[in-house]
């Protein structure tokens, strides 16, 4: 390209400095432009696992930081369940300081968007290396990673949209190492991947380290094995705080024993790759019901679109083509996005299965079609890449208008659905649905096709003005498509919404320490059936004014679905193990708890683990509890809030010891099994309750991660704290070491020897400690390090001044 635009872009390309600041500032225009309103705090992010999850689980942190406690643990969920070791929460990950500054949902609108900025300054960066500092291949790959699909879908998957925006980093670190060593690029590179660690994702850094190694020659890696020593130290080092509680944490979890099943769900279906490149989605077709579960596993697929647009196949062609562009960047590309959409496609090909078999770790990750984020990433970069490309090759304009051709037998193919295989797929029992669609999406297919005609009339004239004429429509209306495709995509609620305070919060927020359990009529299936007449759950269909979407938010927080009534300091008890991270016999009983309802054994459970108030939508099985309120949640059935009869206190004395796990809940659920007087422990001595035994606990202090309790018996006791068992409870009985003991399954305890005594527990595991340590001392030595060098290299030069005499 000669003159104009193209003119200025070189001149940039020229400084380095100003070219990056020049690309950070556009993109930056462009994300700002796509979400001012969220942004500027006027709405807020709407999806499921952002209002029952992370907005809680921020305030809990803000909450456990105000007591002065560290934040180690999360004590409204659960009975209790890590925060430090909890990948997702992200503790350790600087940007989520944010939160300190604004309020939870402009602050995580923030932290999405500076991400998505970033990530796209690092795949710019990327191509502009492999394509010779071109300026075009960082404008066109940048804008490409902005508009993309994959990217749009994690809008609402923090700490893997966190993740994805370190890939392109750490790919060019490692690219950086490789074409010039030092120990300045080495650790360049370690803090590079110890941010990515620390963002949380242990499913972008595995898949980062496998792109990476696509990247560089076999006799490279053996050649730089000390440099791969030293980053990988540093990283591992920087990011122990995290890694090492995350990974005691994921021990003795589920995650460890995850069902192939539930390994596998939302696999990519290759019918998907349609979406690739053209802007109208599988599921807006009028599917046949057995094909829309095949494709979509009967609910909304993790990664929302796949999208890229018409207009990157041409381009992506080109790099392949482009003799210029380094083979082994071409080659590491192809194996990348090939195994990447391979390994997508999960249940769908036996790829998975190989890779899973290979890598026995595989097996902790879930949902292949994560696996579509590296894919768009390395398409994006290709994308660029051949943008500068088709000025400079022949050979990359035959291949670009290969492309053309390509994409529109691909377009002419969704023109024309009614041909033989529409009656395997589509619903052709009534030609309505279909014509409407059909009337719906032709105007997006001819816009795909005008911008298929503007890439040909680009490759027929790829220099001059009326090259960077074509190329930057062909970019507008690449964006403009994104936009439309993509247009309320991820779904807003008003922002006023998350100051709505239930009315039910007084009566259902149990009092004295006690737990709230909220019926949950989605976690087994056929349960919304049986109690309320309909597997539809969706609530707040009686709010006139409101969008589906913030009527179901209001409803669930009107519900107290958990963990939303962390913002009241509501503690709940047996929901559910969403994240499969909960302890192993935690997660099983949180499922037999379900098993048993309706039966006594459910009343006794909800006692056992100090339950004082049941929320529910349905009375069958509570015929035993009291009926406190009945309140209108914006559901078709009214909310009811039941009295849990005589809970256990928070924490209290026994005198009889009992082994039994409790996990298949036999042990628990045994009607001679009494757990005011006796306690199920794993091990250790056994005793019989003492008849005339007299014992009291109080609880003097409590935070999230201490517990103080005076106790006083006339004989040898074992002190219960209803809390959740985890490595890392500590025990001082009068300030001399006692041994925590699991006690009934899931909660802790010690041994008390007869009279008063003053009982300190503390949540500090070793792996959090030895974690926290070693990644401050990373990062001092690292900061000793940088301002070594930065004194030193500011240091003028100085010679002595010549004398005469």
């Amino acid at each position: 390209m000669k003159g104009g635009i193209a003119e200025t872009m070189r001149r940039l390309s020229s400084r380095k400095g100003a070219g990056l600041m020049a690309m950070a500032f556009v993109f930056f225009c462009f994300e700002f432009a796509l979400r001012s309103s969220v942004l500027l705090g006027v709405t807020a992010l709407y999806q499921r696992d952002l209002f029952l999850l992370y907005f809680p689980l921020v305030q809990t942190v803000l909450h456990v930081l105000s007591q002065g406690a560290l934040p180690l643990r999360d004590p409204s969920s659960a009975f209790g369940q890590p925060l430090l070791g909890d990948p997702s929460c992200q503790i350790l990950y600087p940007p989520v300081a944010i939160h300190l500054l604004l309020p939870p949902h402009q602050a995580y609108a923030w932290f999405v968007s500076l991400h998505s900025i970033f990530g796209a300054v690092g795949v710019a960066l990327l191509a502009r290396r492999f394509a010779s500092g071109s300026m075009t291949a960082g404008f066109v790959s940048g804008f490409a990673w902005l508009s993309s699909g994959p990217l749009q879908s994690m809008a609402t998957l923090w700490h893997h949209q966190a993740g994805a925006a370190w890939i392109p980093w750490v790919l060019l670190g490692v690219n950086r190492v490789v074409d010039r060593g030092g120990l300045k690029l080495q650790l360049a590179l370690g803090v590079t991947f110890g941010a990515q660690i620390l963002a949380g994702s242990a499913d972008m850094c595995a898949m980062t380290l496998l792109l990476c190694v696509l990247f560089v020659p076999l006799r490279r890696h053996l050649d730089l094995w000390k440099t791969w020593l030293v980053s990988g130290l540093v990283a591992l080092s920087l990011s122990a705080g995290m890694w090492l509680p995350a990974s005691e944490l994921v021990m003795y979890s589920s995650r460890t024993a995850l069902p192939e099943a539930l390994r596998t769900y939302w696999s990519l279906h290759p019918l998907s790759a349609l979406e690739i490149f053209l802007p109208i989605p599988v599921r807006a077709f009028p599917l046949l019901p057995e094909w829309s579960h095949v494709l979509y596993e009967g609910r909304e697929p993790f990664l929302g679109s796949m999208f890229l647009g018409v207009a990157v196949l041409p381009l992506v062609l080109a790099a392949f083509a482009d003799a210029a562009v380094p083979r082994r960047v071409r080659l590491a590309s192809a194996i990348g996005t090939i195994s990447a959409f391979l390994i997508a496609l999960g249940k769908h090909a036996a790829f998975y299965s190989i890779a899973v078999l290979l890598v026995p770790p595989l097996k902790i990750f879930r949902f292949p079609t994560k696996a579509m984020v590296p894919f768009a990433v390395l398409m994006c970069v290709l994308a660029g890449i051949g943008a500068a490309s088709i000025g400079r090759s022949s050979r990359a304009r035959r291949a670009a208008f290969a492309g053309v051709v390509l994409g529109t037998l691909l377009t002419l193919f969704w023109f024309a659905p009614f041909g033989p295989l529409a009656t395997i797929f589509l619903d052709v029992s009534s030609s309505g649905p279909l014509h409407d669609f059909l009337a719906q999406a032709r105007p997006h297919l001819w816009f795909s096709i005008l911008l298929l005609g503007v890439t040909a009339a680009w490759l027929r004239f790829p220099a001059g003005k009326v090259g960077t004429t074509l190329g930057l429509l062909l970019l507008a209306g690449h964006l403009e498509q994104s936009y439309e495709r993509h247009a309320g995509f991820n779904p807003t609620v008003p922002a006023d919404l998350l100051a709505y305070r239930p009315e039910a919060l007084e009566a259902s927020k149990p009092p004295d320490a006690g737990r709230l359990y909220v019926y949950d009529y989605a976690m087994i299936q056929g349960r919304g059936q049986k109690y309320l007449g309909s597997e539809d759950l969706s609530g707040g269909r009686s709010l006139k004014g409101f969008q589906p979407d913030a009527a179901n938010a209001l409803a669930s927080y009107a519900y107290l679905m958990p963990l939303t009534g962390a913002f009241w300091g509501v503690e709940y008890a047996w929901d559910a193990d969403l994240r499969q991270l909960f302890d192993r016999r935690l997660s099983e009983l949180t499922v037999g708890l379900r098993r048993v309802e309706e039966t006594p054994a459910f009343l006794k459970l909800l006692r056992i683990s100090g339950v004082s108030r049941v929320a529910a939508r349905h009375d069958l099985g509570f015929e035993d509890f009291r009926l406190l309120a009945r309140v209108n949640v914006y559901y078709p059935d009214e909310m009811r809030i039941f009295e849990v009869p005589s809970p256990l206190p928070r924490a209290f004395l026994v005198s009889g010891r009992r082994r039994g796990t409790g996990s298949d809940l036999s042990d628990l659920v045994d009607s001679t099994f009494n757990p005011s007087t006796t306690v199920l422990v794993d091990g250790g001595a056994v005793r019989e309750p003492q008849r005339n035994f007299e014992g009291s606990a109080h609880l003097d202090h409590r935070t999230a991660d201490r517990l103080i309790v005076s106790t006083e018996a006339n004989g040898d006791s074992f002190l219960v704290i209803l809390e959740g068992a985890m490595p890392g409870w500590r025990a001082w009985v009068d300030g001399q070491p006692a041994v925590v003991e699991r006690a009934n399954a899931i909660f802790v305890g010690t041994e008390i020897p007869a009279g008063r005594h003053t009982v300190e527990l503390r949540f500090l595991p070793t792996t959090a400690v030895a974690g926290l340590a070693v990644t401050g001392l990373t990062v001092l030595l690292l900061l000793l390090w940088f301002f070594a060098n930065a004194s030193g290299r500011a240091r003028p030069t100085t010679t002595a001044p010549s004398v005469q005499v």
